[in-house]
């Protein structure tokens, strides 16, 4: 099964907002896109190895990566995803992968 896999930056400004905006607003945006199946997003506070480099962790699990990523859904998303990179001083990284 595809995945695809968002892993955010702790935002440089309100910690509390972003995470807000996230749940409620971008996940919403997700649900939407076609063939969507699920979505888990992992806050990682602390690691066993010193600051983790990563805040969010979101793997989303869509029946075909090439139609959800080209869906006008996954188009929204990535315009919520820039607006919160430039309001929050977060970045994000993408992944693709396949179950192992």
């Amino acid at each position: 099964m595809p995945h695809f896999v968002a892993l955010w930056t702790k935002p440089e400004t309100d910690v509390e907002g972003f995470e807000e905006h996230y749940r409620t607003t971008h996940t919403e945006i997700v649900h939407r896109w076609t063939g969507f199946k699920s979505v888990q997003t992992l806050r990682t506070p602390n690691s066993p190895f010193g600051d983790p480099a990563y805040h969010l962790v979101t793997i989303i699990e869509l029946e075909d990566l090439g139609e959800g990523l080209n869906s006008e859904a996954a188009k929204e998303a990535l315009d919520d995803a820039k607006q919160l990179q430039e309001k929050h001083g977060t970045t994000m990284t993408v992944l693709t992968g396949d179950d192992l």
